[in-house]
């Protein structure tokens, strides 16, 4: 029988799919006891010393006997194994939700690390969406007040850590609002308060910002008798001055709604695997450097020039938080079509290749003024807020258009 296990706030269990009701806080805490080591043995020592604490060692014993006996009832007879030494409980880890938590974290520390950050950000919120009240209320033992103190712990961990990829973002307003509450609620948490008062500087509320680090500063004098550390000081006085090193980076900035504007990856891409390589190399470089790149590709037509530049563009646009624009320059027309606004941050390849239209006429010695015509030239916007382009020699006879993505 397959078994549900939340304990994330109020204790919920589903058993082959209808909840059942678990009463009584021993049979709780032994059941709690049992999902935080999912699949593994958990020695009878252990159990009687958390759940049953001060009983004598031969009544817990029995009891103990007792509350197996019943959880097998309610769970079903295999759900509960009887081990040398020990019980465990026969449940994938997966389906309990303080291991999903912790794997969902896990998942979402690493994303960041590898700079998906929209990956990141929706891995985030489904760990914190898991949670659903304080935990472990049920059981009033020293060992469930101590677990429940350290899941606290783990889920402010993991919402710093979120706070810092939004605050990346762009997304203060929002985050200042929720920061707020738990800094009231955790006064001598120093990231959460630095945290807030960046928000609410961003968010242009210094006065705020002030008034936050003021109360930290107070709660940890009057009870722990310290100071903020140098770096929360540091915060403190470049909000004082406006330092505008706080102001959230131009290229970091999210746009409300990012282009996403590539046409559809060809399904069955093959070959060009050290050139797909290169670009991607490129554009990686580009965007952790937050640098300006144009990346020409050079063939005759029918080549695949525009499908290699679009299947790479694919492959990094979640690394581009202001999203990706492509722009069809049209290879069969001597006009280029009109560039698309540049974004802030996007991620930009460039295909030219040779046109089939005619040569040029022969320029005439000393035009008149009122014919005079600048070179052809394509445009393409990368990272930098200068656009960057990419042009054919004016002496060229055959001035080809080019396609960005």
């Amino acid at each position: 029988m397959s078994l549900e296990i939340k304990f994330l706030g109020p204790l919920e269990v589903e058993a082959g799919g209808t909840v059942v009701t678990i009463s009584g806080a021993r049979r709780i805490g032994v059941l709690v006891r049992l999902a935080l080591d999912a699949g593994q043995v958990v020695l009878t020592e252990t159990l009687l010393s958390d759940v049953w604490a001060s009983s004598s060692a031969v009544t817990a014993t029995k009891q103990l006997h007792i509350v197996i006996s019943k959880l097998r009832d309610t769970l079903g007879p295999d759900a509960i194994e009887t081990v040398p030494g020990g019980y465990r409980l026969a449940v994938e880890r997966d389906h309990v939700d303080v291991h999903a938590f912790a794997h969902l974290s896990r998942q979402a520390r690493a994303a960041c690390a590898d700079g998906a950050t929209a990956t990141a950000d929706a891995l985030f919120r489904g760990a914190l969406e898991l949670w659903r009240g304080p935990v472990l209320t049920e059981v009033d033992t020293p060992w469930a007040g101590i677990e429940a103190e350290r899941l606290e712990a783990e889920r402010l961990s993991v919402l710093e850590d979120h706070a810092e990829l939004r605050l990346a973002a762009g997304d203060q307003r929002a985050l200042a609002g929720e920061l707020a509450g738990l800094a009231r609620a955790h006064p001598l948490r120093e990231r959460l308060a630095a945290q807030l008062m960046l928000a609410l500087y961003r968010d242009g509320r210094a006065p705020e910002a002030l008034e936050a680090y003021q109360r930290l500063r107070r709660a940890m004098v009057d009870e722990l008798g310290i100071e903020p550390d140098a770096e929360l000081r540091r915060l403190h006085q470049a909000v004082l001055a406006k330092d505008p090193a706080l102001d959230l980076p131009r290229t970091r900035r999210l746009q409300h709604v990012p282009p996403a504007e590539l046409p559809a990856d060809v399904q069955a891409f093959t070959a060009r695997t050290a050139e797909a390589e290169r670009l991607r190399a490129d554009l990686v470089r580009a965007d952790l450097l937050s640098d300006a790149t144009v990346t020409v590709i050079d063939g005759p037509g029918g080549v695949g020039k525009s499908a290699l530049a679009v299947h790479v563009a694919h492959g990094v646009a979640d690394r581009f938080t202001d999203g990706v624009i492509y722009v069809n320059l049209h290879g069969s027309t001597a006009r280029l079509a009109p560039l698309a606004p540049p974004s802030r941050r996007c991620a930009t390849c460039c295909a030219r290749w040779a046109s089939t239209a005619p040569p040029s006429p022969p320029r005439p010695r000393r035009p008149p003024p009122a014919i005079a015509r600048s070179p052809p030239r394509a445009t393409c916007w990368s990272s930098s807020t200068t656009p960057a382009t990419s042009a054919r020699s004016a002496r060229s006879s055959r001035p080809g258009p080019a396609a960005a993505c």
